[in-house]
């Protein structure tokens, strides 16, 4: 099992990294993520793969797989999972949101998470070195929000503090981050190929098609 561990200490908290490359169980995730807060450290796991079980089972992100030229050059490298932004409107004819609940004005308010580009207006994409530092000064919270139609299975997220505070007063949640609900843990894949004794560093990989789902889902974008 391959994973990067780096911790980033701030003023509003201590934040391990954790970068994971190889396939790895739900009940490893738990663990782990339970282990560092036990130390008084906030987890925060890193992977490029949208099927990954680490999803939702604890703090996430999800970012592109780029070679190591992407990594080291100026160009930002852009989070596209695990951030989102709270939305909050008020149900009628004329809002640019359709209901949740009926699928048309209910005359309600409502409020959900929001990746960047879903929000209204659209939000700027978090970019993963502005990340490492406002996860350690309390400018993005880590937050899990419960699946308004499945009591049973939640979504993790980091979200704008100001957002966060603002969905505590809604909800009356407290700054407690419960654990994900245990289940069944899934199953881990590996790949068996003729052992290769070239170096392949830096070259392009070819694709993977996996036959585990998607697990980052859309269900945080609903009410709460």
């Amino acid at each position: 099992m391959a994973f990067r561990a780096v911790l980033v200490t701030g003023a509003a908290a201590r934040v391990g990294w954790e970068a994971q490359f190889s396939p790895v169980t739900a009940n490893t995730v738990r663990r782990r993520a339970a282990r560092a807060r036990e130390r008084n450290i906030a987890p925060l796991w890193v992977t490029a793969d949208s099927s990954s079980a680490l999803i939702d089972r604890a703090p996430w992100i999800r970012v592109d797989d780029v070679p190591w030229q992407r990594i080291v050059s100026p160009l930002a490298l852009l989070v596209r999972g695990g951030v989102r932004h709270l939305q909050i409107w008020k149900c009628t004819r004329t809002s640019e949101r359709s209901c949740p609940d009926r699928g048309d004005s209910c005359g309600r308010w409502h409020s959900g998470w929001f990746l960047p580009a879903l929000c209204i207006p659209q939000k700027r994409a978090t970019q993963l070195d502005e990340l490492v530092v406002t996860s350690a000064d309390g400018e993005h919270l880590p937050l899990r929000s419960p699946n308004p139609d499945d009591a049973r299975s939640s979504s993790y997220l980091w979200a704008p503090a100001r957002d966060v505070r603002r969905w505590r007063e809604i909800t009356g949640e407290t700054d407690t981050l419960p654990e994900s609900t245990p289940g069944d843990d899934e199953l881990v894949i590996y790949t068996e190929a003729q052992l290769d004794g070239s170096c392949r560093y830096g070259e392009q990989r070819p694709p993977f098609s996996s036959p585990r789902p998607v697990r980052g889902t859309a269900f945080a974008t609903g009410p709460l």
